[in-house]
C-alpha cells in the first residue's frame, strides 16, 4: 500500500519519525534528554532504496552527538559524502570534540540552530571545532554547563568559552537567540564551585551578548534564584545587568514553572540601568504562543465551520446507548481501572494525590444524568482512604440497603480501628467481588471474616486484608478461627493473607481439604501463624501458580520453614516470590516456575542460593528487587561484581533476564567509563546469554565502539583469560559509547 503512496505524503509521515522538537533540542540542563534504550529511528532507512532516498536528508537535519564514536562516525561520513552536510540544520554537540575534522564543521554552512556544551575535559582537543565555529552564523545558540560536583576547568574550555566570546561579538551576526546556563551564585553554586569558575564564565559570556549584534532574546536556565519574592525584587544578578546593556534585547525567558512568580509589581534594584527590564521576562509559551516552538511559517486553513448552539451530543441515539457511553468515560475518568488491582502503599498515595474521590464527587453535580450514572459508579467501585470515611460509608449502607448491593470492589484503607465498620460494610454487599485492604491497611475482627464469608464467599474473586487484635478489649479477642470458614470462598482466585492468629482444623473436617480454595490461582502471605501454613499445605490448590512470601522480613513468620509447603505445592507454581531470610531450595522444589524473585531487603544475594541439582528448562527471568535500595548498595560495585562473577546458571539454559532494582545505567559518555552494570550485562549477555535490566525493565544497549581504553575493575568474559580477581587488576576492553 505505501508504494502507491505519492512521495509528497511519504515524506510528511517519514519526517515525524526523525522529528526533535526545540524544548528538546535546547535543553541544557544537565539531564541527559537524549539517552535512548531504543534502536535510531536510522532503521527506517533500511526498510527500501525509496525510503532511503527520502528520509536522508532528515537524518542529518538534526545530529546530536553525545559521544566520541558519534562524532568520528560523522567526521567519516561528512568526509567520504559533503553534500550531507547541507542538510543540517541544527547540530547539537555534547561530547567527541576530539574527533571532529576540520571540514566536519564546514561541510554544514546551514546550521541556523547550535549547541555547545562546556563539559569538556583535558582529553578533549577543542581546536578544529573552535577554528571552524567562526564560519557559521547560526540564529539560536544554546550553552551548556556542567552545574555537577567536579566543575571543568582547563585548556580546552578556556579555548572554547573565548572562541564562543569572539563569535559572539563577530561573525554571529544573525544570532538573535541565546541560551544562558548560568544560574544566580546561590549557596549551593558556591559548594560546588568555590573558586568561582563559574562565575568567571558567565561574565565572559554575559559581556559578549551585552554588545552582540542582533540579540533579542535570552533563556535563563534558573529564574527562581534571582528573584526575591518576598521582597518582589529581581536580585542584582551580574550577568542579567551586564547582558541588559543591549540595546536590542527584547526579551529574557524563563521557565514555565517561574510563570506565575514574575508578575507586574517587580522592583529593579538600584545598580540595572535599564528600568525596563521587568517588563522583558516571559515564559516559552508566552513568547512562542502555545505551540511552544519557535516561529514556523503559517500554513493557511479552511475556516471552521460555526458552532450550532442547539447541539446536544448523542441526541440521535437511544437512551441505553447514551448511557452506556457516558458510564465509559467516567469509568476513565473515576479510575476505576485502577480498582481491579491490588492495593499497596503506592496506590494509597496516588488515589490522595489525584484527588480521586474528589473527582467523582464533581461528576456527579454536572447534571441529573450524570448524577444517577456517576452514583452507580462511586459505589460500584468505592475508594475509602480513612477511617472516618469507613465509618460514614458504613452508615450510608446501613441507612440505604439498596446502595450495599451496587458493590462490586471495594478499596478501604481504614486501619485498625475499623474493624467494626468493616463488618458493617461485608454484611451489606453480598454482590461484593473484589475487597483490597493491603497487609498494612483495614483489620478485621474473626466475626467480621466470618460475616464476610458467609455474604461474599460465593461471588469474592478477590481478597487481600490484615485480621489482627482490637487496640482495646483484647481480652475478648478470639486467637483462632476455625480454617473451614475458607469453604465459603468457592470464587476466590487471588489472596492476600495477614494475620499472626492461628487457625484451628478438627478431625472432622479433614475430608474437606481436598476441595477448600480450589480456585485458588495466587496467594500472597504476610505475617501468618504456623497453623495458617500448615493447612495450606494441607489443601490440595489445585489451581495455585503463584506464590509471595516476600513480605516476612520484618515479621515473626520468617523462622518459618516453607519448605513443606514448596515440596507438596512446588511443582504447580510457575511465579515464586521469596523474601531472601528464606533458603529454600526454590528450583530443585519448583521445576516449572518461570519467573522468580528475591525481595533481598538491603542485602546481595549469595550467588549459591541459585544452585540446583537438575536442568531447570523453565525459569525466564529473575528479579532481585528492593523497594527502596539503600545508596550503600547501589554503588557498592565490588560486591555485585562478585555476585554476578561467582553465579553458575549452567543449570538454567532458558534463562534470558535478570533484573534488579540496584543497576543505574550511565547516561553520559563520562559516566559510562566509571560504571560497573555496562560491564556486567556484556560479561552476562556473552557468558550466560542473559540480559540485566534495571527497575524499569529497560536492558543495556551496547553504544558504538571507537577505540580500547583501560577500565578498572571489569568482568572478563570466558575464552579472554582468567576471571577478574579481586584486587581489581586492569583489563583491557572495548570503550562503550552512547
Amino acid at each position: 500500500m505505501l508504494n502507491e503512496f505519492p512521495d509528497e505524503l511519504l515524506r510528511d509521515i517519514l519526517r515525524r519519525i526523525f522529528d526533535v522538537s526545540d524544548g528538546l533540542f535546547d535543553d541544557n540542563s544537565d539531564a541527559p534528554v537524549f539517552f535512548r534504550s531504543i534502536p535510531s529511528p536510522s532503521a527506517v532507512l533500511l526498510v527500501c532504496s525509496r525510503w532511503l532516498n527520502i528520509a536522508t536528508p532528515f537524518l542529518y537535519e538534526v545530529i546530536i552527538i553525545r559521544s566520541k564514536a558519534q562524532a568520528q562516525s560523522l567526521a567519516l561520513t561528512l568526509q567520504a559524502n559533503g553534500s550531507f552536510g547541507l542538510f543540517t540544520k541544527r547540530l547539537r554537540i555534547e561530547s567527541g570534540y576530539g574527533y571532529f575534522m576540520q571540514d566536519t564543521i564546514s561541510s554544514m554552512p546551514n546550521i541556523t540552530h547550535l549547541y555547545l556544551s562546556l563539559a569538556v575535559w583535558p582529553g578533549d582537543n577543542v581546536a578544529n571545532v573552535c577554528t571552524t565555529l567562526p564560519l557559521l552564523n547560526p540564529s539560536c545558540v544554546v550553552l551548556h554547563e556542567a552545574l555537577t560536583d567536579e566543575i571543568p576547568q582547563n585548556l580546552n574550555t578556556q579555548l572554547l568559552a573565548e572562541t564562543l566570546r569572539d563569535c559572539i561579538i563577530g561573525p554571529w551576526t544573525n544570532m538573535n537567540t541565546f541560551h544562558f546556563p548560568y544560574s544566580y551564585r546561590h549557596h549551593l553554586i558556591q559548594l560546588i564551585d568555590p573558586n568561582n569558575v563559574l562565575g568567571r564564565r558567565a561574565s565572559l559570556i554575559a559581556t559578549a551578548l551585552s554588545i552582540a549584534p542582533a540579540l533579542e532574546t535570552v533563556f535563563f536556565r534558573n529564574a527562581l534564584s534571582m528573584l526575591d519574592t518576598a521582597q518582589r525584587t529581581i536580585k542584582p544578578y551580574h550577568p542579567l545587568q551586564i547582558i541588559a546593556k543591549n540595546p536590542r534585547l527584547r526579551h529574557v525567558v524563563i521557565p514555565e514553572k517561574y510563570k506565575d512568580l514574575v508578575a507586574p509589581g517587580y522592583i529593579i534594584p538600584q545598580g540595572i540601568e535599564d528600568k525596563k527590564l521587568v517588563d522583558m521576562f516571559v515564559t516559552r509559551s508566552e513568547l512562542y504562543g502555545e505551540s511552544n516552538e519557535h516561529p514556523q511559517a503559517l500554513v493557511d486553513m479552511a475556516p471552521l465551520p460555526p458552532k450550532d448552539p442547539s447541539y446536544v451530543p448523542l441526541a440521535r441515539v437511544s437512551s441505553a446507548v447514551q448511557d452506556e457511553i457516558w458510564s465509559m468515560i467516567q469509568s476513565h475518568a473515576m479510575e476505576i481501572r485502577l480498582c481491579g488491582q491490588h492495593m499497596n502503599d503506592s496506590d494509597h498515595g496516588y488515589f490522595i494525590g489525584e484527588k480521586v474521590n474528589s473527582t467523582r464527587l464533581n461528576l456527579t453535580l454536572v447534571s441529573k444524568a450524570f448524577n444517577r450514572l456517576a452514583t452507580s459508579l462511586i459505589y460500584g467501585y468505592p475508594v475509602i482512604l480513612n477511617p472516618l470515611r469507613v465509618q460514614q460509608f458504613a452508615t450510608t449502607l446501613q441507612n440505604n440497603p439498596r446502595l450495599g448491593a451496587l458493590v462490586r470492589s471495594a478499596k478501604i484503607w481504614g486501619g485498625g480501628e475499623s474493624a467494626l465498620d468493616m463488618r458493617e460494610i461485608v454484611a451489606r454487599t453480598p454482590n461484593l467481588e473484589r475487597l483490597y485492604g493491603g497487609v498494612s491497611g483495614t483489620s478485621f475482627h474473626w466475626d467480621g471474616f466470618e460475616t464476610l464469608a458467609q455474604n461474599a464467599g460465593s461471588t469474592l474473586t478477590c481478597l487481600a486484608l490484615r485480621i489482627g487484635p482490637p487496640r482495646q478489649g483484647k481480652r475478648s479477642w478470639k486467637a483462632s478461627a476455625p480454617f473451614s470458614l475458607f469453604n465459603n470462598f468457592t470464587s476466590l482466585r487471588t489472596l492476600q493473607w495477614d494475620s499472626p492468629s492461628g487457625m484451628s482444623i478438627t478431625s472432622k473436617k479433614r475430608d474437606m481439604l481436598a476441595t477448600t480454595l480450589s480456585t485458588l490461582e495466587s496467594l500472597t502471605i504476610g505475617e501468618f501463624h504456623p497453623s495458617f501454613l500448615g493447612a495450606m499445605t494441607n489443601l490440595s490448590l489445585p489451581s495455585l501458580t503463584h506464590i509471595n512470601f516476600n513480605n516476612l522480613s520484618h515479621s515473626k513468620s520468617r523462622k518459618e520453614n516453607l519448605s513443606p509447603f514448596f515440596k507438596k505445592h512446588g511443582i504447580k507454581l510457575r511465579k515464586v516470590q521469596l523474601c531472601i531470610d528464606h533458603d529454600v531450595a526454590v528450583f530443585d522444589l519448583c521445576p516449572n516456575v518461570t519467573f522468580f524473585e528475591y525481595t533481598n531487603q538491603n542485602k546481595i544475594p549469595n550467588p549459591a542460593r541459585f544452585k540446583c541439582k537438575y536442568n531447570h528448562t523453565a525459569l525466564e527471568k529473575v528479579s532481585i528487587i528492593c523497594s527502596h535500595p539503600p545508596i550503600s548498595l547501589t554503588f557498592d560495585t565490588s560486591g555485585w561484581l562478585h555476585f554476578f562473577d561467582k553465579l553458575d546458571l549452567h543449570h538454567f539454559p532458558s534463562l534470558r533476564e535478570i533484573q534488579t532494582t540496584y543497576c543505574t545505567w550511565p547516561k553520559t559518555e563520562r559516566t559510562i567509563q566509571s560504571s560497573t552494570w555496562p560491564q556486567i550485562a556484556e560479561f552476562m549477555k556473552l557468558r550466560w546469554n542473559s540480559d540485566i535490566v534495571d527497575k524499569e525493565g529497560t536492558k543495556w544497549r551496547p553504544r558504538l565502539r571507537c577505540e580500547f581504553e583501560e577500565i578498572g575493575g571489569s568482568l572478563e568474559p570466558p575464552g579472554t583469560g582468567d576471571q577478574l580477581e579481586e584486587d581489581g587488576r586492569q583489563l583491557r576492553r572495548p570503550y562503550l559509547l552512547l
